[in-house]
């Protein structure tokens, strides 16, 4: 009876550090084994798109969204290989554009033969199956008119669409740089504290050290831009030297203080590993003065 006792004991003591043992190989396989992302995008009256993607663990688990003009928003999901598709609309393959392609040219080709089998038949017609056919012509000569003036309204369309879509970004980023400007002058007056200063060099050390864990290890990034004024412009291209230093990658910033322009392209490649962000949280929560300044409130 003890010898059956102590086996079940013996058994439930594996189980359990079978258990111990798989949570806790599971917690530093997520602190340690690196998240792995990149992100590419372009924007010009031409192409506009944005796309990413997150893996982690040999791909075991991957993430990958994105916009563009033409197919909207798409996102997918893939685990051991697997893809859960959750976008109602899946972005097309270029197999798919070329065959689509091939169709329609082959529907070019069918309407052209109709017409040359119909200008034949129509030579040799008598007068009223010519007057007939001249006011078809008439007819497609109208409809040629009415396409190039509903072309030209689609052409004005983007232009006005691309112009609201300017303004918007300009005052996004004009609410970016008030809201900036007040940050600043709170942190200003804080920092004439000296209970605060102490708190801002250790907050500014900790966010140097999550901003080498998070940045991007390779990537470029091309920007040209121009708005309505040009102290906009001038600030827009202040803020955006300030991530030539932050990141540190090959970034091309041109602002256009003559005319009214949005385009730019990026590429970032990099990886996160979750334990440098857990040791950053635990010194924040260790620190005396961020406990009681910043948790307090």
């Amino acid at each position: 009876m003890l010898h059956i006792l102590l086996l079940i004991i013996k058994i439930l003591l594996i189980t359990v550090s079978a258990i111990l043992a798989f949570l806790l190989l599971t917690i530093l396989t997520v602190l340690f084994v690196p998240v792995r992302y990149r992100i590419s995008g372009e924007y010009d009256n031409s192409s506009q798109y944005v796309a990413g993607k997150v893996s982690w663990l040999l791909h075991i688990v991957s993430f990958t969204g994105g916009y563009s003009k033409e197919n909207k928003a798409f996102y997918a999901l893939r685990i051991f290989g697997i893809r859960i598709n959750l976008s109602k609309k899946a972005k097309p393959d270029k197999s798919d554009k070329k065959q689509e392609k091939n169709v329609f040219d082959s529907e070019t080709s069918v309407q052209e033969k109709e017409a040359e089998e119909y200008n034949g038949k129509s030579d040799a017609a008598d007068s009223e199956n010519q007057n007939l056919a001249d006011e078809e012509k008439s007819g497609y000569v109208k409809s040629d008119e009415a396409k190039e003036e509903s072309d030209n309204k689609e052409t004005f369309k983007e232009k006005v669409s691309f112009s609201q879509k300017l303004k918007k970004v300009k005052e996004s980023l004009t609410e970016l740089i008030n809201n900036t400007k007040e940050t600043k002058e709170k942190i200003s007056k804080k920092l004439n504290n000296p209970d605060y200063k102490e708190l801002a060099g250790f907050l500014w050390n900790q966010f140097k050290k999550l901003m080498g864990i998070i940045k991007p290890k390779k990537g470029s990034l091309y920007v040209h831009f121009g708005f309505d004024d040009v102290e906009t412009t001038g600030k827009a291209a202040m803020y955006l030297a300030v991530l030539y230093g932050l990141l540190g990658l090959d970034i091309q910033i041109y602002p256009d203080f003559d005319n009214k322009v949005l385009e730019g392209k990026v590429k970032l490649i990099g990886s996160i590993r979750l334990w440098g962000i857990v040791v950053i949280a635990i010194r924040c929560f260790l620190n005396k003065d961020f406990r009681k300044y910043i948790l307090k409130k």
